[in-house]
């Protein structure tokens, strides 16, 4: 059953008052009155623990309270995000008074002598805009609850992925161990089924550092670390993987470069651009890991041979599940996350094409020697290299 619309008419003339509800009577609408500017304060924020008004008519000369001050103390009272319509209802036509009014927070005025068809066309004006304010509200609360429940439903699954893979990469690192005197297809199917699980663990790791950047709660503990072996010992995990498609994985890099990084972090980025280059180097082809220092900025960077990401595409490339349009590749969340961990370095990451390599992601991140940390809002991605 439909709620009928409540209007509160506030007037010291009780005749004032009867003239509205007849006025309004074909609107079908519930009216309350008041006999003052004081009684109509008290009704409105009796109103608003409960069924608040839909519509306020208010008068404005009245002899306790007048409707100015009024309609001042009904605004602050309004809850925040609340919006009540009240129409002064006056025969003051001054350009003063007009703005005094707005300025004390009227939605619209009605100027006496009333006329009857005037008023309800303005009433059922502000019903109508007042129904499409509770019905947008309701709809804010409701995504407002889809959205925590998936953020539960993510720490659910996050959750209940990750012990029994934890379990599983511990027995498979055991039948390696077992395995050693074994016939090396034996060794190697249990190998790459490891790697395959320790992906499957960072991958769900990954899940849980995008929910903690997006509501802020990830921060980036850098430490010197000497950037040769990092990239190396990343370039080894996947060698294995790349020599059965032909593909090989080289490294270059000086060995006195170092970086101040969250190791932890940086190597979910780097396993995630490595996968994505084996995906799509092509048959026999090459990947390199790179890194150069200069005074001010360490610039790491995975490139790969094959098909090049489109300049119209790689703005948009580091958005939550973006597509490469290489064949329609869906990338996930794989590098949205490395943006989110580059960011929250204070750095950047971009994708380009040079005459070698026809995808080279490129991993920007400042190198001051003092830097506090950071924690991370996502915001919009800037392609710094086209």
């Amino acid at each position: 059953m439909t709620t009928r619309p409540r209007v509160l008419l506030v007037d010291d003339d009780q005749r004032n008052l009867s003239l509205l509800e007849a006025v309004l009577a074909p609107l079908d609408v519930a009216t309350v009155r008041a006999t003052g500017g004081a009684e109509g304060i008290d009704c409105y924020r009796s109103s608003l623990a409960g069924s608040a008004f839909d519509l306020v008519l208010l008068d404005v000369m009245m002899p306790d309270i007048d409707g100015f001050a009024a309609l001042a103390a009904m605004r602050e009272s309004t809850p925040a995000g609340e919006r009540v319509p009240i129409i002064l209802v006056t025969a003051l036509t001054a350009r003063e008074d007009r703005l005094r009014g707005l300025e004390a927070g009227a939605d619209d005025f009605l100027t006496k002598p009333l006329e009857s068809n005037e008023v309800r066309c303005r009433v059922k004006t502000f019903l109508a805009l007042r129904e499409a304010q509770r019905t947008l509200a309701e709809r804010a609360r409701t995504l407002e609850r889809l959205q925590r429940e998936r953020a539960e439903l993510s720490r659910l699954l996050v959750h209940d992925l990750k012990n029994p893979l934890a379990a599983l990469d511990s027995n498979l690192n055991w039948l390696a161990r077992q395995l050693e005197s074994s016939t090396d297809s034996i060794k190697e199917a249990v190998e790459d089924s490891s790697a395959s699980t320790s992906r499957l663990l960072a991958l769900v790791g990954g899940l849980v550092e995008i929910d903690r950047a997006e509501s802020g709660k990830l921060v980036a503990n850098p430490k010197p670390l000497a950037i040769g072996p990092f990239l190396e010992s990343v370039a080894r995990r996947h060698r294995r993987d790349a020599d059965l498609r032909g593909i090989s994985i080289e490294v270059d890099v000086d060995s006195t470069v170092v970086g101040s990084l969250d190791e932890a972090l940086f190597t979910r980025v780097l396993e995630n651009l490595v996968e994505n280059a084996s995906r799509f180097a092509g048959r026999s082809g090459r990947i390199r890991l790179a890194a150069k220092a200069a005074e001010e900025e360490l610039l790491i960077t995975v490139e790969n041979t094959g098909v090049p990401i489109p300049a119209e595409v790689r703005g948009r490339l580091f958005e939550k599940f973006a597509t490469s349009e290489r064949g329609g590749a869906h990338q996930g969340l794989g590098l949205y996350l490395c943006r989110l961990v580059a960011e929250t370095h204070g750095g950047s990451i971009g994708v380009e094409s040079t005459a070698t390599w026809p995808t080279r992601f490129a991993i920007r991140v400042p190198r001051p020697r003092e830097r506090p940390q950071r924690s991370l809002r996502p915001r919009a991605f800037v392609d710094e290299d086209g």
